[in-house]
């Protein structure tokens, strides 16, 4: 069952409510009930609890921007995209108590208001009608060489009160990735995400822009490429969380396609891109270095034709040498990221070239031909050493730490990354005037990492 319900239908229901819905939110909120100075919004129920207000998920309708429906105990929030010509639907977290969190959504609604917790009172601003930004915001223009620090949060473990990049220098864009899953998942419009995690990054001064995947399936994602209709519901759908979350833009993984698609997926991130900068949102897309074409992961990209059309097109500078190889080597050393970024220049302008650099290395074992691997992340890679009682040599070519040794009668190799290493090659942003620099990813990072990127980037 689904019942919409308008601002004028919210006022008459929670009227009848009366002091019965004061004393049911007198009950689930240790600040209790705030009264409300509108007239026209007298008889609405708030509450204050830790310092925050919440309401009826209803109510949001009264800002005049969104519709709300409830459906099966779910409330969804409905608003309009592509000027207003079709509406997107996402669900709307509510807590276990029925009400929704008013200090995080009620600006993206409308209800804007001021808060008096002393006289535990509220007062409601009259709604401001939305003001459409055109055009995007163009990276091309804007940038200046380290203007952006891209840190990529899959597990959506961000904490404000572990090291980060410091943002002293304003001019340098500080953006945090959280993982949303995939597209399939964002297209149901019915997951819904964490707002604490956004208001503490915002908060920070970092800007929230969520990571969508393809799930890295070549042929389901064929077929998402070939139908319009999912493609035009999964822009509507980011739109939508766009609004309601209050997000500043959106980055696009999509890896392992057909090269056959690599115009489908320009055409799909051309779409989405153009519909994200009419609301003012950054776009970034992610991409491999220039390989063999018909490769699935190198294969797939239609590079300047991205770069066309989004703020920043984020090479993965990693994986020089793949979990799957049996042969040994490094993730990403410098005289590899100096041989592909020369021929990426010459198909995406610098300033819209973001470098990949990973925080994790591979530890190998066995002989070339049957090596094998195991991840080793920089917050471990101290301990790691220690333990195993390894003297890495610096080399000069890679410009990274090398060891060589035994264990078992195997042999165990590894190129490591470390706060030299990674600020070697974040180098190379200053030396190719590159957009900025990324990272993957957040929670692999050593605590002293990002004092020794500041220094170069």
């Amino acid at each position: 069952m689904k019942r919409l319900l308008t601002g004028a239908a919210v006022v008459v229901m929670l009227a009848l409510l009366g002091t019965v819905g004061a004393e049911a939110a007198e009950d689930t909120a240790s600040g209790g009930p705030l009264r409300v100075k509108n007239k026209e919004w007298k008889n609405e129920t708030f509450i204050l609890r830790d310092g925050r207000v919440y309401g009826k998920p209803e109510a949001l309708a009264l800002g005049g921007r969104w519709k709300i429906t409830e459906e099966n105990g779910g409330y969804f929030v409905s608003v309009p995209v592509d000027d207003g010509e079709d509406r997107a639907s996402v669900r709307l977290p509510v807590g276990k108590d029925g009400l929704a969190d008013f200090s995080f959504f009620g600006d993206q609604a409308g209800m804007n208001f001021k808060l008096n917790e002393r006289k535990m009172e509220i007062k409601f601003e009259k709604p401001k009608p939305v003001k459409k930004k055109k055009g995007r915001d163009d990276a091309g223009k804007k940038a200046k060489t380290g203007e952006v620090l891209l840190v990529w949060d899959p597990d959506i473990d961000f904490d404000p009160d572990k090291p980060f990049f410091n943002g002293k220098d304003k001019e340098i864009r500080r953006i945090i990735s959280p993982g949303w899953g995939t597209y399939d998942g964002l297209n149901s419009g019915k997951r819904y995400y964490p707002v604490d995690y956004i208001e503490k990054a915002q908060q920070a001064g970092l800007l929230v822009m969520p990571m969508i995947n393809n799930d890295f399936d070549p042929e389901t994602t064929s077929d998402f490429l070939k139908d319009q209709k999912k493609q035009e519901q999964l822009r509507h759908q980011m739109a939508a969380y766009t609004e309601v979350y209050g997000l500043d833009g959106w980055n696009i993984d999509f890896e392992n396609m057909d090269p056959g698609d690599a115009r489908r997926f320009t055409s799909f991130v051309a779409d989405t891109a153009e519909l994200l900068h009419e609301m003012g949102k950054v776009v970034s897309v992610d991409i491999t270095a220039i390989g063999d074409p018909n490769s699935y992961w190198s294969g797939c990209y239609d590079r300047k034709g991205l770069a066309e059309h989004v703020d920043y097109a984020v090479l993965m500078g990693y994986d020089q040498t793949s979990g799957g190889s049996d042969r040994a080597g490094p993730v990403s050393s410098y005289n590899w990221l100096e041989r592909i970024l020369p021929p990426l220049l010459e198909e995406i302008p610098a300033e819209r070239l973001i470098l990949g650099l990973p925080f994790y290395t591979r530890v190998w074992t066995g002989d070339d031909g049957r090596a094998s691997s195991d991840v080793l992340t920089l917050e471990y890679t101290e301990d790691f050493a220690r333990r195993h009682k390894i003297m890495p040599r610096w080399q000069d070519t890679e410009r990274q730490f090398y060891a060589d040794w035994r264990e078992n009668g195997m042999r165990k190799r590894v190129w490591l990354e470390e706060d030299r290493s990674l600020a070697e090659k974040a180098g190379l942003v200053k030396k190719y005037g590159l957009g900025g620099a990324a990272f993957w990813r957040y929670g692999f990072e050593s605590p002293d990492v990002y004092s020794a990127l500041d220094k170069v980037l």
